[in-house]
């Protein structure tokens, strides 16, 4: 069985070696083999559960002192089934090309959750790991078994029955209402039917991909695809307010009970353990350890970052005022617009003609050999794997002639699919072969569309390969433990500075018609345009979340009303003037799985430009660094504190220096 298969190098690597050591990789095949049909999957997700039972009878059965061999290894086991089973289940009700298929999956996934909740909420398998003796293992798995435990603390093993089951029902009840969230936000979408003579200073590429119908009108699906074409692009504003409401404005007014209830049900749990509230509970685990601290970090942000705002939105303010003289400030949904006016003519930078140079095959190509130069891999398309839709593309990874992984690209729009971009984990840990999905709406995959990405969709695709990679490595370890959420993303923002360099840019932008490399000059233009937006950006997209995320999540809805909140919010952060109905907790995906720790991309941020300080910027692929960032940052990701293998990278505390310098356009 694969359990059997994962416990034979799960106790090696635990028992006399360091957490982050090489362990040959067991291969139990690819995670889709065989899945063919509904049947099939239930049968998988019923040996995980038949698997987890095993383990978890195997440590009940021991009679003599607990050990590392005899509790923790079948603990670790059984939670690694679990939470495979749920990583696939995931994966399915996101991604599956058939609509029941993706139902029966979420009814597994759903099922999975309830297991999960139990174990992590059952008194004799807490006591039996608080049992153990691991004065003298390794640190890595003290710190792993250390916050397996906290995990257990805060599940509130040390509360009656009455309460832990209350706990568990709670539990149950988020997991299902936040699935009804992200449900609503990504089946909604919206099409509009326009005149051509609508779509002026759209790219040709994209209007030759919508012939007029008999009416001579077009008509687009608001995809994340062709939404940001339409914002950055389209001449008239109807147009770019028309495509935001469709876009940023989805899972409205559906989710607005929804938000209300994970406030409520969030709330009740949080105070039911002893906290406060949920953005107490859910930041003391962090990076940051209190929403008191993210509190300040947000308000150290918002003074690090308000006076640049301010400028660079007088310059955006100034430009519309050329063709709109009586414009007083500028709406959320054209704010794209006017920063692509003026970063073509202050900065002689169009974002149109860089699209040209970007088609999705060769940024992902470009993307592929600069990982690999760096990590010392190789990734090598496996077209035999079995995948769950035509449209995913496959790959293995090797190093040393070993395969130590494969990964799934799974990158453009289709109808029921995931409506953003993430990467979805399927194994990881367990000493077996990880393997991991990117699930993306970028443009392209049909029969003669390049796909030509934005240059922000080109950063994106860097971004979401930075998570790929960061879960390869780590998820090689036998030891997986979880990394503190608000480190998460800064692996995968450190490798958007990727995106920028001007070797990387050269080694796979081309014309996708003529095959001419990009000219320099565009690329100078890039980088210098890049500074501009910098602080509004981060103001918007970050800050304003953050501060309403945590918000959010310090009151129950009944003494503090979401729309009240996005109000007072909004007021204080957002620099635009915001479309009449819009509503940014009702659709924003992100809210059910950060909910009040939206602050960690920021924080992120921060940390990323720190580490940026430790590699060389005229030679970013250099693997000798790389290959020590790998070593000492990304394999080791939760067997120790963040804090601590950042520091071990930079020979010293992270601090905001580096990304201070870089907001205001320093050394650039």
């Amino acid at each position: 069985m694969r359990f059997t298969l994962y416990l034979t190098p799960l106790v090696a690597v635990l028992t006399f070696a360091p957490a982050t050591a090489a362990q040959p990789l067991a291969d139990p095949g690819p995670v889709w083999a065989g899945l063919t049909d509904t049947t099939a999957f239930g049968v998988r997700m019923e040996r995980h559960l038949a698997a987890t039972e095993e383990a978890l009878a195997t440590l009940r059965a021991v009679e003599e002192p607990r050990t590392v061999a005899n509790t923790v290894v079948p603990y670790k086991a059984a939670e690694s089934e679990l939470k495979n089973a749920g990583r696939l289940a995931a994966l399915a009700l996101n991604a599956h090309p058939e609509a029941g298929f993706r139902a029966y999956a979420q009814a597994w996934a759903g099922r999975i959750a309830e297991r999960e909740a139990a174990l992590g909420g059952d008194p004799a398998v807490y006591e039996a790991l608080a049992a153990v003796d691991l004065s003298d293992a390794e640190p890595g798995l003290r710190y792993v078994v250390g916050r397996d435990l906290e995990a257990y603390r805060r599940n509130g093993i040390d509360r009656s029955a009455e309460v832990r089951q209350r706990v568990a029902a709670l539990r149950a009840r988020i997991e299902a209402v936040g699935h009804r969230f992200g449900n609503n936000i990504f089946a909604d979408r919206d099409t509009l039917r326009l005149h051509p003579d609508s779509l002026a200073g759209m790219p040709a590429d994209f209007l030759a991909a919508y012939a007029p119908d008999a009416e001579g009108l077009v008509t687009i699906e608001v995809t994340p695809a062709n939404a940001m074409p339409l914002i950055t692009f389209a001449d008239r504003r109807s147009v770019r307010e028309a495509a935001f409401r469709a876009a940023f404005m989805a899972g409205n007014p559906a989710n607005v009970p929804v938000i209300d209830s994970l406030r409520a049900l969030r709330h009740e749990l949080a105070t039911l353990l002893g906290y406060g509230s949920w953005a107490a509970y859910a930041t003391a685990p962090m990076m940051a350890g209190s929403a008191e601290r993210v509190r300040r970090f947000l308000d150290e942000v918002d003074e690090a970052s308000a006076e640049a705002a301010r400028r660079e939105i007088d310059e955006l303010v100034a430009r519309r005022r050329v063709e709109e003289p009586w414009a007083e400030g500028i709406d959320f949904p054209s704010f794209l617009y006017w920063q692509s006016k003026v970063k073509q003519e202050a900065y002689a930078f169009d974002a149109q003609v860089m699209r040209a140079y970007l088609p999705y095959h060769r940024v992902r190509d470009g993307i592929l050999a600069a990982f690999a130069q760096m990590f010392a891999l190789e990734f090598r398309p496996a077209p035999e794997t079995p995948v769950w839709g035509p449209a995913v593309e496959p790959y293995e990874v090797w190093e040393d002639g070993a395969l130590v992984g494969r990964f799934y690209l799974d990158m453009h729009p289709r109808e029921g699919k995931f409506g953003h971009f993430a990467a979805f984990d399927l194994r990881l840990g367990g000493g077996a072969l990880p393997e991991v999905a990117l699930v993306c709406n970028f443009p392209g995959g049909a029969e003669g569309d390049p796909g030509l990405l934005e240059p922000g969709g080109m950063t994106t695709f860097f971004h979401e390969f930075g998570h790929l990679v960061h879960s390869l490595l780590h998820g090689q370890s036998a030891l997986v433990g979880e990394i503190e959420g608000d480190f998460i993303e800064a692996p995968s923002q450190l490798l958007e500075e990727w995106a920028q360099d001007p070797g990387v840019l050269r080694s796979f932008a081309r014309h996708y018609e003529t095959g001419e490399p990009i000219p320099e000059e565009l690329i100078a233009a890039y980088r210098r345009a890049d500074g501009f937006g910098r602080a509004f950006f981060a103001t918007i997209s970050n800050l304003w979340p953050a501060v309403l995320s945590i918000e959010l999540f310090e009151t129950p809805p009944e003494q503090d009303p979401t729309a009240a909140i996005e109000a007072r919010v909004t007021a204080a952060h957002l620099p635009f003037e915001a479309p009449e109905g819009f509503l940014v907790s009702a659709s924003l995906p992100h809210l059910f799985p950060y909910s009040s720790n939206y602050y960690t991309y920021l924080w992120s941020a921060v940390i990323a430009r720190d580490l940026l300080t430790g590699f060389d910027r005229d030679d970013l692929l250099n693997p000798t660094v790389s290959r020590r960032y790998r070593d000492v940052v990304l394999a080791p990701s939760g067997t120790a504190p963040s804090a601590v293998l950042v520091e071990r990278f930079l020979g010293r505390p992270f601090n905001a220096d580096a990304w201070r310098a870089w907001l205001e356009g320093e050394g650039d």
